[in-house]
């Protein structure tokens, strides 16, 4: 009997710490609750690997940038902004983007708001 109620204090305590720890994330790091937005344009890399899809998402102006990453043909979120009103997105050689002034290595880099500025 004793033993059950610390195994029940226990799970208490770990939720109670694990729970706005989880809910941090999703807040500033997880694009789970990130809008997928209206499709405005698809630009490709110059060999053609990587396809950069543009999306408005909101009336703030957001601004997201998925890329293809290869695998399986899954996309990457790898830029995520507001408040932008423009959408200037070409690619600098086969891996590298421009987006609104900010280059990216679509392999390994991305830029979120959210946590950059």
């Amino acid at each position: 009997m004793k033993k059950i109620l610390h195994n029940k204090l226990f799970i208490a305590l770990f939720i109670l710490i694990l729970l706005p720890f989880l809910l941090y994330y999703i807040a500033f790091y997880s694009t789970l609750l990130i809008g997928q937005g209206e499709l405005t344009n698809e630009v490709y890399s110059p060999n053609s690997q990587y396809v950069a899809k543009v999306y408005r998402v909101g009336d703030e102006g957001g601004l997201r940038v998925d890329v293809n990453t290869g695998l399986f043909g899954s996309e990457r979120l790898i830029y995520w902004s507001w408040k932008e009103t423009e959408e200037k997105v070409e690619w600098l050689d086969d891996t590298h983007i421009k987006i609104n002034e900010r280059v990216l290595d679509v392999r390994s880099e991305k830029y979120d708001k959210r946590t950059m500025d």
